[in-house]
């Protein structure tokens, strides 16, 4: 168990793996790209482990789904060194300040590393990433919150080079007011950031 063995903090390490228990025979209503698209949106870290053998493992909707989160803050990549046609997601992921290893602990640690001692989190706010929810800007707002938060997905995070450290991020939340259920948006741009308003 690597990532038990890995796992040396308080709490309880929540791992998603996008595959049902049997492969061959699925639970009714199950389908993977749903599942996929829901869990990768709230998760903390997602793990793209790559190897690549066209015969027996293409993982070519990997393609896909690493590029939805190359920009994330989120990703980390793993490629051995016998994956083939992975050039391009080595080169994305370099652009983007994901890490990249090319051995399963490797990459497992630096997944853990995100993470670092992990947050406890009930209810909707489990569906705010730590990238977002660490921030103070979330914090106070949160705090703040005069009503039950229902739902969250964090829609942006901008990182960008050479630090890939994030500056600014926007998340629709559904919050529960009076018995009614509203969204709102938040935005969190950088003190230097100078909002433009593009007129159609």
């Amino acid at each position: 168990m690597l990532l038990a063995d890995a796992w040396k903090h308080d709490g309880l390490l929540v791992v998603f793996v996008p595959e049902a228990r049997d492969r061959h025979h699925p639970p009714v209503g199950y389908v993977s790209q749903v599942w996929e698209e829901r869990w990768m949106a709230v998760v903390d870290v997602i793990l793209f482990w790559v190897p690549r053998d066209m015969q027996r493992l293409p993982g070519l909707t990997t393609n896909l789904e690493f590029g939805r989160n190359e920009g994330s803050g989120r990703a980390v990549l793993g490629l051995p060194p016998e994956a083939v046609k992975v050039h391009y997601l080595r080169r994305a992921a370099e652009a983007n300040g994901v890490p990249v290893r090319d051995k399963l602990p490797d990459t497992v640690t630096a997944a853990l590393d995100i993470v670092g001692v992990g947050a406890l989190r009930t209810g909707a706010d489990r569906e705010v990433p730590l990238l977002v929810w660490r921030t103070g800007e979330f914090g106070r707002w949160r705090a703040e919150l005069d009503a039950e938060l229902v739902s969250a997905r964090v829609l942006w995070a901008w990182s960008p080079a050479p630090s890939f450290t994030l500056r600014a991020w926007a998340a629709r939340v559904d919050v529960r007011r009076d018995g009614a259920v509203v969204s709102e948006l938040l935005i969190h741009l950088p003190d230097d950031a100078r909002p433009a308003v593009v007129n159609h």
